[in-house]
């Protein structure tokens, strides 16, 4: 397996490049708990101030598999209270609690 880049400059470089009006991108998933595998991916949750409506994206960046998570304030909350608390499996609030932002802006 080729040799993959640092995961926080891949993260700073896909908000630059592929989020850049991002207000903050949070790096969550395996690699932050330090569970990460030859096989994880870059798991992201990318906020904005304004969209039109939330989304899931996959894609690959320099060979990393990456599945970033898109939303605003209003969107988080609504997944935090209406899906992700209700089902008793709290995935977001999870990645957002332990996830990493302490990269500056782009």
């Amino acid at each position: 397996m080729r040799k993959r880049q640092n995961p926080e400059i891949a993260t700073r470089e896909i908000w630059k490049k592929k989020f850049p009006s991002a207000k903050v991108v949070y790096l969550a998933g395996s690699i932050i708990r330090g569970e990460a595998t030859p096989y994880s991916d870059l798991d992201l949750v990318v906020v904005f101030d304004k969209l039109e409506n939330a989304w899931r994206e996959t894609f690959i960046w320099k060979g990393w598999p990456v599945d970033a998570f898109i939303h605003v304030p209003g969107t988080l909350a609504y997944f935090f209270e209406e899906l992700d608390a209700k089902s008793g499996q709290p995935s977001l609030p999870q990645m957002l609690g332990y996830g990493e932002n302490n990269h500056p802006r782009p």
